[in-house]
């Protein structure tokens, strides 16, 4: 088609002032997302000369101080913690966890877990006082080491967090506390297929609103080059087998590890949320990073590993927002220590 030199600048015209729009449009997406008040979460280790009531006095403890904290911050909060309880264990037909050390830790049912959590909703509800606005959501976690991670611990962990939830609902806390399931997924922890097989015993036994959260690693994933092909991670995973347990299996959603002080973590998870985008018409729904400041601190060996919240922050919203396929806003920052 010819165009009149009028035409010609008018389109010019138009098509610098596009351009002026989506410089302007995209300059406002790269504006940082404020991020929130950090809630603590925790290594639950319970040692082989504890009783369970010293456990759930410590539960109530943390809940109230948790509780506290939301009362003396301006505004409503909305925080996550994570309740980690350590790898998957059985005796007999009972299911549970092993708390962390096999010397000194010791099997901790899923009755004792759910009482622990129901102690910690409770001293939540009762620190955080007048301010029923703010909430709370615990996330029960457990994790993929061990020859008790199968199928049937993953259904257990499922009915063990609508447990919990039932009694939120006919109960007190259950107005500002919430109730999710989670799991530390890492690659060196177990095969895909393992992994996935627990996931999928979740899967079968979850209700709604009881999702996933995987709070793992991506370790040896890509950091660059996603394609719609998956790509080689650790130990004969791939990016679809951590895409599935974070997110594509119906219950789950991810909240990783953001550890590396170099970056390298937040440009894996970008890259795992690229690759669902590419092979799946969306990326994932990344609730946040998890950082481990607080662990490291107190038991070092995190040479490399140490992120602060603010750090982990801002690499994986800076790393996800770089590209418009992946971009998104975050809603959790947490930090992880040992209860002991």
């Amino acid at each position: 088609m010819h165009l009149s030199r009028g035409m010609t600048r008018s389109f010019l015209r138009a098509g610098f002032v596009c351009g002026m729009l989506l410089a302007a449009l995209a300059t406002r997406a790269m504006a940082a997302q404020a991020r929130p008040p950090t809630s603590t979460s925790w290594y639950v280790y319970v040692t082989s000369n504890e009783a369970n009531a010293t456990l759930y006095d410590w539960a109530y403890d943390a809940g109230y101080r948790a509780g506290r904290r939301h009362l003396s911050l301006a505004g409503t909060q909305n925080d996550t913690v994570v309740l980690d309880f350590g790898q998957p264990w059985a005796s007999g037909t009972s299911r549970g966890t092993w708390s962390f050390n096999a010397t000194y830790g010791r099997f901790v049912t899923t009755g004792a877990i759910a009482e622990a959590v129901k102690q910690f909703a409770s001293g939540y509800y009762r620190g955080v006082g007048g301010d029923v606005q703010s909430r709370l959501r615990i996330a029960v976690g457990t994790n993929n080491y061990g020859r008790y991670a199968d199928s049937a611990h993953g259904r257990a962990w499922a009915e063990l967090v609508a447990t919990i939830g039932s009694w939120l609902s006919a109960n007190p806390p259950g107005k500002q506390v919430a109730v999710r399931g989670a799991s530390d997924i890492e690659i060196g922890y177990s095969t895909a297929e393992r992994a996935s097989a627990w996931v999928n015993g979740y899967a079968s036994a979850w209700q709604s609103p009881y999702l996933l959260y995987h709070y793992g690693d991506a370790a040896g994933c890509p950091q660059r080059g996603t394609t719609r092909t998956p790509a080689a991670c650790n130990g004969g995973w791939h990016q679809d087998d951590v895409v599935y347990v974070s997110w594509r299996a119906s219950p789950c959603y991810p909240l990783p590890e953001i550890y590396s002080n170099a970056g390298g973590n937040a440009r894996q998870w970008q890259q795992l949320s690229l690759h669902s985008y590419l092979a799946y018409g969306r990326p994932m729904s990344i609730l946040g990073p998890l950082s481990q400041s607080r662990a490291c601190a107190q038991r070092g060996g995190c040479a490399g590993t140490s992120n602060t919240p603010a750090e982990a922050w801002s690499q994986l919203w800076s790393e996800l927002n770089a590209d418009g396929r992946t971009a998104r806003n975050l809603s959790v920052s947490t930090d992880i220590e040992w209860r002991k």
